[in-house]
């Protein structure tokens, strides 16, 4: 009976994850850290998200009607769920060298991928063409396969986040426990107070998020 090869699969995720200096919103290891212990992509959404909050309150301490706030609250909503789907990406894929190598986790990732690009779920119920696998081996193919979903999530970040309903009050209750808060981000509030004249006038007497 021939022997049965050596499995490398564990030792391969633990050499990619393992020690590796991640992104600390979307997690992964073959992104380069750019500023501030982010990627280029996740770290130009937080500045876009600080952006749009200081122009919401800066727009907020001077409109009148709540119909003046429409543009500045949706670019608002767009930018904060863009950044909460880069922090879910982190949470989902960032400890995959820790997983339990589940067939069903394999089934759902390929067919996201295969309606993604084939616009056709090629593999619902078959959970069980994993099966021969071993575990090590479905975490590494689940690594793998990863890959593919990571690059078409970041970029389609912004266009899967404009479509949205929700108002702003419930996009920011809604929000992970843990993500990043841009509401007590310093920087944010000095670039709300850096708008003007005007905007800083009235810092002192800001209404709560997502009231006129």
């Amino acid at each position: 009976m021939p022997a049965k090869p050596h499995d490398r699969a564990d030792e391969r995720l633990k050499d990619i994850f393992v020690g590796a200096s991640v992104c600390a919103w979307c997690k992964e290891p073959y992104r380069a850290i750019h500023c501030a212990g982010l990627c280029r992509s996740c770290y130009s959404i937080k500045l876009e998200l600080r952006s749009k909050y200081a122009s919401y309150l800066a727009r907020q301490a001077v409109s009148k009607h709540r119909d003046d706030l429409w543009s500045a609250e949706h670019d608002l909503i767009v930018a904060i769920k863009m950044a909460e789907s880069a922090q879910t990406d982190g949470r989902t894929y960032g400890n995959l060298h820790e997983g339990d190598g589940r067939t069903i986790s394999l089934e759902l990732e390929f067919g996201f991928i295969s309606r993604r690009w084939l616009h056709k779920d090629l593999f619902n119920h078959r959970a069980y063409l994993f099966e021969c696998f071993t575990p090590s081996q479905r975490r590494y193919l689940m690594y793998l396969v990863s890959r593919m979903s990571l690059e078409y999530r970041r970029r389609n970040r912004r266009s899967d986040s404009v479509y949205n309903t929700d108002s702003l009050e419930d996009v920011m209750k809604g929000r992970a426990w843990g993500t990043y808060r841009v509401e007590d981000d310093v920087r944010a509030l000095k670039r709300r107070n850096n708008r003007g004249p005007q905007a800083s006038s009235r810092s002192r007497a800001q209404p709560p998020v997502g009231q006129v």
